[in-house]
């Protein structure tokens, strides 16, 4: 087989970096109230143990602070992906660098999610599902829903070669 010529990667949407921070922000402030939480326990009950697990809550709060004021950035820097005629590649990872490939014919089924705070900031997360897996192979968060909506169709082969549009049957509905 003949290797595929290298193609552009892209880049997420840059929304993406609020929605990471916005949970980071988020997870913090629950790990700190419960730390709170904890001291006054041990404040009123004379627990001194209890110090302990409330210092461990404080730095795991700590550390979803530095998450949403650092590590987005890394992480939405370290985020690219394409999709070329015969596979999916995306390159993610920060400490860890990951790039997965996975050929377009392994590729069982697609799903479009987004929560509410993606669809605040117009955004959605293409999962990609191979046989065998339990879990997405490939996850692109932070993509416009149009995007995904396009990402979907490419990558299920429901876009005629022709240039026509998909029949409505060919994306999954059913005509009735």
């Amino acid at each position: 087989a003949v290797p595929e010529a290298p193609v552009a990667l892209r880049t997420l949407h840059s929304n993406v970096r609020r929605v990471w921070r916005i949970g980071a922000w988020i997870a913090a402030g629950a790990f700190a109230a419960f730390a709170i939480v904890l001291i006054v326990l041990a404040v009123t009950s004379g627990a001194r143990s209890i110090y302990v697990v409330a210092a461990v809550f404080g730095l795991i709060a700590l550390a979803f602070v530095w998450s949403a004021v650092q590590f987005t950035g890394w992480r939405y820097a370290a985020w690219r992906y394409a999709v070329r005629e015969h596979d999916v590649i995306a390159n993610f990872g920060v400490f860890w660098r990951t790039r997965r490939t996975i050929p377009r014919l392994r590729i069982q089924h697609v799903d479009i999610d987004s929560g509410p705070i993606d669809r605040s900031f117009g955004l959605a997360n293409v999962s990609l599902f191979t046989a065998g897996n339990i879990t997405a192979v490939i996850r692109i968060p932070g993509v416009a829903p149009e995007e995904a909506e396009r990402l979907r169709v490419l990558l299920l082969k429901l876009e005629p070669s022709d240039g026509s549009k998909p029949s409505p049957t060919a994306s999954g509905q059913h005509a009735h």
